[in-house]
């Protein structure tokens, strides 16, 4: 059952038409958020049905307030409610009309506030709490929190990459090898969630540190290869030593990298892990371009054709063990039946 105040505002929406004067809009939109900020959830869901039903009212929402909102962010003032306004304009009319322009809008809320010296996160988390969680925008099957998320997930993942980059253009060596590996295990954590842009500026700052990429050569994969052959966690082991690969574009040489991963493959399959959708998830992570000279290969084509020597010589011997089954008589060959089934020894 809708409060009192909530089915006042519903009301109105529904009779809403386009008012010339903007500041009644806003003055408007500012009861609407403060209602729908306190609001419990089935009012919040009452509320974002009745805006959804009147074009005139998104309208007025998406083109007044929403610039009104982000023109006060970007004079500082009174920035943080401002921002709560902003946000909340998002959830109460499920975004923009397109779901990649509200992912955007937002990453630029974000950024905005950022600059303004305040911390996004907790206004972000607790709104998208507020968001619906249905599937709204079509192909994208992302429902306005889900919205949100992403938007969440791209800042604070290109913070935490960006920390990474440049913690690896000074990296130096360093004796400790539990600190060599704790900080590898960050990067690879890092590396696997990130975007393919991501992924390849990671990459791409490792090839120009030789000392991290020995470290991660030398001190990590050695420590990964122990904890498989141990079996302790070894599908999460088996995980790190391929990515490790993937950002290191392999070893020195192609040749050692193809052996390398073939062996891995055989561990893996020793300890009862079926090696192919790890390989094959982390191939797609891996680079596409030539990187290892007159081979013409790059890292993900090494994968490929570690899978394919394995899963190749796989096939090669099932194919000859069912030869050999097929051909093998039944009978003894030194037998001989004649027509009325008797039998023969040929051996005397």
């Amino acid at each position: 059952m809708a409060s009192e105040e909530v089915g006042r505002l519903i009301d109105t929406i529904r009779q809403w038409d386009r008012i010339d004067s903007s500041c009644e809009v806003v003055f408007f939109c500012d009861q609407l958020l403060a209602v729908y900020q306190s609001a419990d959830a089935e009012d919040q869901s009452l509320m974002r049905n009745s805006v959804a039903k009147n074009r005139s009212v998104w309208n007025a929402m998406g083109e007044n307030c929403l610039w009104n909102y982000l023109g006060h962010i970007r004079q500082n003032r009174d920035s943080t409610s401002v921002l709560r306004s902003s946000l909340i304009v998002c959830a109460l009319t499920y975004g923009l009309a397109d779901w990649r322009d509200t992912i955007v809008w937002l990453e630029e809320l974000w950024d905005e506030a950022k600059q303004m010296g305040i911390d996004p996160r907790p206004h972000f988390d607790e709104i998208a709490a507020m968001s619906d969680t249905k599937n709204l925008h079509g192909i994208s099957r992302m429902s306005t929190n889900g919205l949100f998320n992403n938007a969440i997930h791209n800042r604070t993942h290109a913070e935490e990459v960006g920390r990474l980059i440049d913690t690896i253009r000074r990296w130096d060596r360093i004796d400790s090898s539990d600190e060599v590996v704790s900080f590898c295990d960050q990067l690879l954590a890092v590396y696997q969630s990130a975007y393919a842009e991501n992924r390849s500026l990671m990459r791409g700052s490792v090839a120009k540190n030789r000392a991290i990429w020995n470290v991660l050569g030398d001190d990590c994969l050695s420590h990964y290869l122990e904890h498989v052959r141990q079996n302790r966690d070894a599908t999460a082991f088996l995980r790190s030593s391929l990515l490790v690969c993937s950002l290191t574009c392999g070893l020195a040489d192609w040749r050692d990298t193809i052996v390398w991963l073939v062996q891995l493959w055989d561990d893996a399959k020793q300890l009862g892990i079926d090696p192919r959708p790890h390989f094959d998830d982390i191939a797609a992570m891996s680079e596409t371009k030539n990187c290892h000279g007159f081979s013409g290969m790059s890292t993900n084509g090494l994968f490929i054709n570690a899978i394919n020597v394995r899963t190749h010589d796989a096939e090669r011997r099932s194919h000859a063990a069912r030869l050999v089954e097929r051909h093998t008589p039944r009978r003894p060959w030194w037998k001989f039946w004649d027509w009325h089934g008797r039998s023969f020894d040929l051996r005397r």
